[in-house]
């Protein structure tokens, strides 16, 4: 049927039918390839693996200090000063919306996150960094799907000189270990091993109940044996503890 006189013409297309049908092939593919990586970007969508991550992260205490919502926040008092709790939503401005798994990673185990640099250890990456890239892979799938944005900026830690996160480079190289909590050591049996990421890895006992050294880090040599936190409070040993024949006490590093 003849347009009426001043209508557009119908749209046709330039090609045949079968570039047209080559051209929705590609259109296609390269959906799928984008839907592909953003599900992997996310850490998948699987369902298990998102409880994964929820169990992870409420072993690891998270909200303790970034809140039950992960918006942050919260003043962690030390000797050189207050650093603020970072807002882990997923919010893209404020949270982790714009990370990528790998920079997720970084920052759990690395103490290195996008637009801060490097971490102050009141972030317990060193004890973080005996989780597994499942592990990883978990806890960011779960922060980034199940848990709300959170449109809050979180104070910024300004703490005075010499401590600034540039300084973080010579410290992370004294005190952080690739692939190992801080103070673990080699268990057999999966009992064991099970407690020990409880307890090393996820709930990072350590930094609070191990003696620090001038430096601010760990000594290995008195692990669990107590340590001192904010406001002069101490934390007690976490050791085994046995008494000897002469009714004096003496600790032992769990075995």
């Amino acid at each position: 049927m003849p347009s009426a006189p001043g209508a557009p013409s119908p749209r046709r297309s330039d090609h045949g039918p079968v570039e047209d049908i080559r051209n929705w092939r590609r259109r296609l593919l390269l959906s799928g390839f984008a839907l592909s990586a953003q599900a992997q970007d996310n850490g998948g969508a699987d369902p298990s693996l998102v409880e994964r991550g929820h169990y992870l992260a409420t072993a690891g205490d998270c909200a303790a200090c970034h809140g039950d919502n992960a918006a942050g926040g919260l003043a962690i008092e030390s000797p050189m000063g207050a650093i603020y709790a970072s807002n882990i939503s997923p919010d893209p401005v404020n949270g982790i919306g714009k990370w990528t798994l790998q920079e997720f990673g970084d920052a759990l185990r690395k103490g290195r996150a996008p637009g801060k640099g490097w971490l102050y250890p009141a972030m317990p990456y060193t004890s973080y960094a005996g989780l597994s890239d499942d592990d990883v892979k978990a806890l960011y799938s779960y922060f980034r799907l199940k848990v709300a944005p959170q449109a809050k900026p979180a104070p910024e830690t300004k703490l005075p000189f010499p401590f600034m996160r540039i300084a973080m480079i010579g410290w992370n190289f004294l005190n952080l270990h690739d692939g190992k909590a801080a103070g673990a050591i080699p268990v057999e049996g999966d009992q064991l091993k099970r407690g020990q990421e409880l307890v090393e890895t996820l709930g990072h006992c350590s930094t609070c109940h191990t003696p620090r050294n001038d430096l601010m880090g760990e000594i290995d040599s008195q692990h669990l044996a107590g340590g001192q936190v904010a406001h002069g409070m101490r934390r007690i040993s976490r050791r085994r503890k046995t008494v000897s024949a002469t009714g004096r006490m003496r600790i032992s590093r769990p075995s």
